[in-house]
C-alpha cells in the first residue's frame, strides 16, 4: 500500500458558478431544515418571534440565546436554524439586511453571521 504524500497532491479546478452556488446553498438549508425534529423547529421559530418582538436588529445568536437552556436532541443539524430563520422572513417576522456582524458562539469562531431587521418590533426604534 502506498502512503500519498504532499507532492502527489493534484490541485482541482475551483468551479465558479454563482447560480449554482447559490442553489447548493439553499438545498443544504432545506435538507438540514427537514431533517431537524419538528419540536426544535417549533421552539425555534417561537425563540425567533421572540427576538423579533424585542430587538429591532439582531443575528443569529439572539434566537440561540432566547432559547436559553434547550438542549438540541443527538444528531443535531445547527445549519437548520438557517431554513428557521428564513421561514420567521417569510411569516413576516424579519427581513435580511446587507449588513453583518462576528458571531460569538465560541464554536463559530466570530464568522461573520447576517444581521436581521425585526419586521414586528414593539420597542422604540433608535
Amino acid at each position: 500500500m502506498t502512503t500519498a504524500t504532499l507532492f502527489d497532491y493534484v490541485p482541482r479546478k475551483t468551479e465558479i458558478d454563482a447560480e449554482k452556488s447559490a442553489a447548493e446553498r439553499d438545498a443544504g438549508i432545506a435538507q438540514a431544515e427537514a431533517a431537524a425534529l419538528q419540536e426544535f423547529k417549533d421552539r425555534a421559530l417561537e425563540a425567533c418571534r421572540q427576538v423579533c418582538r424585542k430587538n429591532n436588529y439582531f443575528i443569529i445568536d439572539a434566537v440561540w440565546e432566547e432559547m436559553g437552556e434547550y438542549t438540541p436532541p443527538p444528531g443535531f443539524e445547527a445549519r437548520s436554524m438557517g431554513g428557521i430563520i428564513r421561514k420567521a422572513a417569510n411569516l413576516g417576522y424579519c427581513r435580511a439586511t446587507t449588513h453583518y456582524k462576528p458571531s460569538a458562539q465560541v464554536n463559530c469562531h466570530s464568522n461573520p453571521r447576517r444581521e436581521w431587521q425585526s419586521a414586528i418590533f414593539e420597542g422604540e426604534a433608535s
